[in-house]
């Protein structure tokens, strides 16, 4: 028996854990700085987290999607 055949959940998990991780990283790329940090030219900030339950090939798992939001004075250069 292979290791998934023994935890059925296991896949779902792991395709949960590695979407999660690839929507902070986007987002953290979009924001142009880490959670918790700050940058000089920064046009966005962080807005919490939104639910979304994605339907995947190993099943239906739950997210937590970062929200993001404009900076209210963001520096404009021409």
């Amino acid at each position: 028996m292979g290791i998934l055949s023994e935890d059925p959940d296991l896949l779902k998990e792991m395709v949960r854990t590695a979407l999660q991780e690839l929507l902070k990283m986007n987002t953290t790329e979009a924001v142009g700085a880490k959670k918790g940090g700050g940058t000089e030219l920064r046009f966005r900030y962080r807005a919490g987290y939104y639910p979304r339950r994605p339907v995947t090939r190993a099943g239906k798992t739950e997210l937590k999607v970062p929200g993001d939001r404009p900076a209210l004075n963001p520096l404009v250069i021409h």
